[in-house]
This record gives structure tokens, sequence and C-alpha cells, in this order.
């Protein structure tokens, strides 16, 4: 009888979430966080979907451009949204929980650029390569003296940069150091980062406020990361990933 207690105790501890579906989560290709060709999706991939299985949430990742996958989270049409950053204007349509990874954001240019800088005007003029539908893009418009262009992959931002049509990028340091040590290794020579970084950017799991129990799946995820964190698996899965 006593074990019988503790087994529906247990239950009720769990979740009310009696999915009819997975969670739909949108990504997109952003190695090493997101990315369709790496185990498990990638590292941060793997860490979020762990933690919304460890509280009772199953969940798929859908991958597609990012422009795409940020607005079909507004809606609601897609219930979660990997590797957005924070800003202010996203909270009307994004509940974002307490975890996030640190993500510092540099400059790349080839080598014999001057390395450091103490101010961003002080690399202008430039063609700027950013990832397509970056929230920097707006920021740096602003500038006025940077001529953006944008691509889907880092990789081909680093090829564009080795092969002078661009002269600097702007993009995680994760990212860019991940390429050149795996697609773009024939140019690690010719790229360097500047110093100091623009700045150390968050990068969270969002979930959409479409949902009519977003908060609960949010404090859910939590939950969950707190748990994957006490027992050791966060750590093991950056570790398998090479992230530590």
């Amino acid at each position: 009888m006593f074990k019988r207690w503790c087994i529906v105790f247990l239950l009720a501890l769990m979740p009310l979430c009696a999915q009819a579906s997975p969670l739909v989560i949108a990504a997109t290709d952003w190695a090493p966080y997101t990315d369709q060709r790496l185990k498990n999706n990638g590292f941060f991939a793997e860490i979020c979907q762990a933690a919304l299985a460890k509280s009772g949430y199953e969940s798929r990742i859908e991958f597609m451009p990012w422009k795409r996958a940020v607005e079909l989270t507004k809606s609601g049409k897609k219930e979660a949204l990997l590797g957005a950053s924070y800003t202010q204007e996203r909270t009307q349509y994004f509940a974002y929980p307490k975890f996030y990874w640190e993500n510092p954001i540099l400059f790349f240019a080839q080598k014999g650029h001057t390395p450091s800088y103490n101010d961003v005007k002080e690399l202008c003029p430039a063609k700027l390569g950013m990832f397509t539908g970056s929230f920097y893009e707006k920021r740096f418009k602003e500038y006025g003296c940077f001529n953006i262009e944008t691509v889907a992959k880092t990789e081909l931002n680093i090829k564009k940069l080795a092969a002078g049509r661009i002269q600097l990028v702007l993009d995680s340091k994760d990212s860019v150091n991940f390429s050149l040590n795996n697609e773009t290794s024939t140019y690690k020579d010719k790229i360097i980062s500047l110093s100091p970084p623009l700045e150390i950017d968050k990068i969270y799991l969002v979930i959409s406020k479409k949902l009519p129990d977003y908060e609960k799946i949010r404090d859910a995820f939590d939950a969950g990361m707190d748990a994957l964190k006490a027992e050791g698996s966060y750590d093991k899965i950056l570790v398998k990933h090479g992230m530590k």
C-alpha cells in the first residue's frame, strides 16, 4: 500500500502537460549551438530539449531560415524558438526563461587589420557581414557608415572575408571558431578576432506568448534545467560536444 501511494504522489508532482503532440521548436543552422548536421542538433539544442524532457515535455525541432523561425514563433505557429538573443521588443512576443548561454560577439577581420579598437566608428567605413535576421543589422544601419551584407550561414561570411569581398564580420566567438576548426579550416590562419568584444550576448530558448500556458512551459523548462545541472547531465552534454 505504501509503495502504491508513493507512486501516486510522484505522478502528481509531474507537470500536468498531457500533450496532444510534442512542442515544436523553431531553429536555424547555427553551429555549434543548433545545427541539423551535428549530433543531437548541437549542444544548445540537446541541453534545451533535455531540460524540457526532464519536466515532462516532449519536443521536436524544425529547422528553417532564421527570419521565418522568428516570425512563426511570434505568431504561435511554432511553440518555441532556439537561439534567440534578448531584446526589449521581443519580450512582447516571447517569454524568456532564467537560463541562457553567454555568447561573446566579436568583429573578425583578415590578418593585418588593426587587432583592437576603442569605438565602433573607428571601424568605418567597411563592408560588414552578419547573420541574416540578426537584430544587430538595425543597430549598425544607424551608424550610417557600414555597408551591411547578410548571409544565412557563418561559413559563407568567413569565405567572403578571406576573399576580401567584405572587410569585417560580426558574429559569435563560438560560431566562428567552430567553423574555422571545421568547414572553413583552410582560412584559419587568415582570420583574426578584434578586441574588445562588442558585447556579451545571451542566447535563450524562448516560448511564444501566443500559447495560453506559456508561463507554465517556461517555468517547467527552468525547473528541468536546474535538475539537469544538479545531477551533472548539463556538464556531460557540454563535454560531449567539446564545449567544456
